[in-house]
């Protein structure tokens, strides 16, 4: 008992290689062709909701071998969260909530909750398990029947199997806030569970004479019952396995005192397609049920705090919350189907301005940076292990994450190029421009930039066969030509010179940041910054439900850094980096539109607003703010 209630796979599987697991085990059980099938790993025929898995949910049996596992968490875990939010569970707690429902296929102590029925006896073997699951309203059902044979009897075409044990064992899950969740808050739920059934049916063969005594021998039933409704050892056991794996788990277990057996409530479900009518009427019955009395409670509490989903205070990994922004994000994909405009972001409570991203989710955006740093290790280490030294090996990685930064910086750099003067800068330091007071060389880099700016809109306009005078057009193209001429570039195609420059005009700015930042430390914290924030904003805004834009619809940011008054950035005065940024997809004609797993096909128009804060010092990179609001019209 203590090594079935302390098995590892648990009823809320919170990390990714546990979710892994949990698909594994149902692909073993429920899914695996026959000659695939683990020896370890008793197949179980699967019904939902009275019908055949292979009807009721075909894309699952349909799925790649592999992936049919994750294909039926993912159906059932909709399935059952479609009901619940249509029921008025908060659509983020409800995904979670669904999720741990259908993991219950998975758990190993529920899938041997029928053996607690007494002892196999050494003379019958498995024969066969069926389970089926169902739904009422927010009560979701699982039945599983496991039937027996003798274990000397192997089975064969000729030779119906003789049945010599049929077990049932029903558990119902209850779905539903009480008063204290309603209080608290509108996005809380909560699970109960309760074994509504447990029997015994025992072959009364004449070759067998002897079963049904040892069968009760086995289960503690006496020879006379004394009443109807009696509770063997056995199945008491049961019910406080059942009990403890429940509660053990923070869920919510009703035990009530055995009361009168109910034919009715021995029937099985429509869809456990076993066929054990004959069985049934020649087999000698042991039931029990729960009745009335005194319930225990052990309440699991889902709510959502702040913007993180937990439950009973425990909250879910980074992959489990991105899958619940996906779940949002879906229902908005779906919602845009039928036309209209969705708004994300914004604060009811303040009229319409930008709400924050939960605070909660900071530390992801942290996270990832951290993971950036680790990679790049990895990558040194790798580069030592193989005959390079330390210096040399941080210098290529370092030059590899340079030259980046640099492209990235060149391509909002040349589009700058072209606006007006009055245009904010990219990167301020402070109040002052970092690329400020241009050098004769930075000068005709930023000339040459804006006469390929040029030509660039002009070929684009020609492309498109709009109306452009000719003099306008000589006027561009030469003075282009010009400064490909100064530059050395007349054989130079168009996106060639366009490529250079770019990456001059990069190289200057990081160049320039250079000068700024003493600190060498702090430096490379900026630059990791600077060329993954934007992937730390599309992180967040997806947990939180909201769009994903390409960086073609991205209008050049606006970059301030900010020092400790006084005082130079060093590894002891951190350094604050704001980014605000600018999304629109009638910038581009390639502009793709992402909401969770969805890419946005047919969209009008999307417009988007980031804003993200981080704190720099020599050691690590800290995301402390971010705000983001969308609008998508379909």
């Amino acid at each position: 008992m203590d090594q079935v209630l302390n098995t590892s796979l648990g009823l809320r599987a919170r990390d990714h290689n546990a979710m892994s697991a949990v698909c594994d085990t149902l692909e073993a059980r429920y899914c695996a062709a026959p000659s695939h099938r683990s020896h370890t790993s008793r197949p179980i025929v699967l019904s939902i909701g009275g019908m055949p898995l292979a009807v009721a949910m075909p894309d699952v049996t349909a799925a790649q071998e592999g992936g049919r596992g994750r294909a039926l968490l993912e159906h059932l875990s909709t399935a059952i969260c479609n009901v619940l939010v249509e029921h008025g569970v908060a659509s983020d707690v409800a995904y979670v909530q669904a999720r741990d429902l259908a993991s219950y296929l998975a758990c190993q102590e529920l899938l041997a909750a029928p053996d607690l029925l007494g002892p196999t006896d050494p003379d019958e073997v498995l024969h066969q398990q069926a389970m089926d699951v169902s739904m009422d309203g927010t009560d979701v059902f699982f039945h599983i029947t496991t039937t027996y044979r003798a274990a000397g009897q192997a089975p064969g075409p000729d030779a119906p199997i003789a049945l010599t044990r049929v077990t049932d064992v029903g558990f119902k899950f209850t779905v539903g806030s009480d008063w204290t969740s309603r209080r608290l808050s509108q996005a809380a739920s909560q699970t109960t569970a309760q074994v509504t059934r447990a029997t015994v049916r025992v072959s009364t063969s004449p070759e067998q004479p002897d079963r049904l005594s040892g069968v009760r021998q086995r289960l503690g039933v006496p020879d006379a019952p004394q009443a109807p409704g009696w509770l063997s050892e056995h199945v008491s056991q049961l019910l406080a396995h059942c009990s403890k794996l429940f509660g053990g788990r923070g869920t919510k277990f009703i035990e009530r005192a055995p009361g009168p057996l109910d034919p009715a409530a021995t029937a099985r479900p429509a869809g456990i397609g076993l066929d054990l009518a004959a069985f049934d009427k020649s087999s000698r019955l042991v039931s029990a049920e729960p009745g009335h009395g005194r319930w225990t409670h052990v309440v699991a509490h889902y709510d959502n705090d702040g913007g993180i989903v937990a439950c009973n205070g425990e909250k879910f990994d980074a992959e489990t919350l991105r899958s619940i922004g996906d779940e949002r994000a879906a229902r908005h994909a779906a919602c845009l189907k039928t036309g209209g405009a969705v708004t994300f972001g914004q604060d009811d409570r303040t009229w319409g301005a930008r709400a924050p991203v939960p605070q909660s989710f900071y530390r992801f955006g942290t996270e990832y940076l951290a993971q950036v740093a680790l990679k790049d290790k990895d990558e040194i280490d790798a580069a030592v292990a193989d005959g390079a030294t330390a210096e040399k090996a941080t210098a290529a990685v370092q030059a590899k994450q340079r030259a980046a930064l640099e492209m990235t910086l060149g391509d909002e750099l040349f589009e700058l190029s072209g606006r007006q003067r009055h245009a904010a800068p990219l990167i301020t330091l402070g109040a002052t421009d970092v690329m400020a007071s241009l050098d004769a060389d930075e000068q005709a880099l930023d000339a040459y930039a804006k006469a390929l700016r040029r030509a660039v809109w002009l070929a684009e306009h020609q492309r498109t066969k709009a109306t452009i005078s000719d003099k306008g057009a000589d006027d561009i193209t030469q003075d282009a030509a010009t400064w490909a001429l100064a530059f050395g570039h007349s054989a130079l195609s168009l996106p060639e010179q366009v490529a250079f420059v770019k990456r001059q005009l990069g190289a200057n700015m990081t160049r320039r940041l250079t000068a700024a930042i003493d600190d060498a430390a702090t430096r490379e914290q900026l630059y990791k910054v600077l060329l993954h924030e934007k992937a730390v904003s599309d992180l967040l805004t997806g947990m939180d439900g909201g769009p994903r834009f390409s960086t073609e619809t991205r209008k050049p940011r606006r970059i301030l850094i900010e020092t400790t008054p006084g005082a130079t950035p060093s590894a002891a005065a951190p350094v604050r980096l704001t980014f605000e940024s600018d999304y629109d997809t009638l910038r581009d004609e390639s502009a793709a539109v992402s909401l969770g797993a969805a890419t946005l096909k047919r969209l009008h128009r999307g417009t988007m607003s980031t804003k993200t804060t981080f704190v720099l010092t020599g050691a690590a990179a800290t995301l402390r703010h971010a705000t983001y609001d969308a609008q998508l019209e379909a």
